[in-house]
């Protein structure tokens, strides 16, 4: 849940299933979803496909949280690793400080 900025989604390609509030969406190429400020959602890519998203943020300044938890790839990398224990604990400490509750599954 983001308390300060809206959260926009372009599905370049593939498929990845947004959950916002209680409505699950599976998301083609060439869909947009927007999350309201205050929304609960998520997203995930729950095939066995390739994925790629246009995702933006307003107004800017949450992309300094992804900066500060993040981690560079290497320019040859294909895809990003599973996040880590610790890469999990260090985005839950850091996202208060950016106006964002994350509310882990059930």
């Amino acid at each position: 849940i983001h308390s300060r900025e809206e959260e926009s989604f372009f599905v370049l390609e593939g498929e990845i299933t947004f959950q916002l509030n209680d409505d699950r969406v599976v998301a083609a190429a060439g869909t947009f979803l927007n999350m309201p400020v205050g929304s609960l959602h998520s997203f995930k890519n729950e095939s066995n496909q390739p994925a790629r998203l246009l995702i933006s943020l307003a107004p800017a300044g949450l992309e300094e949280m992804f900066f500060e938890v993040g981690h560079p790839l290497a320019d040859d990398a294909d895809h990003a690793p599973p996040p880590t224990q610790d890469d999990i604990e260090k985005l839950l400490a850091a996202a208060p400080r950016f106006g964002v509750e994350i509310r882990l599954p059930q």
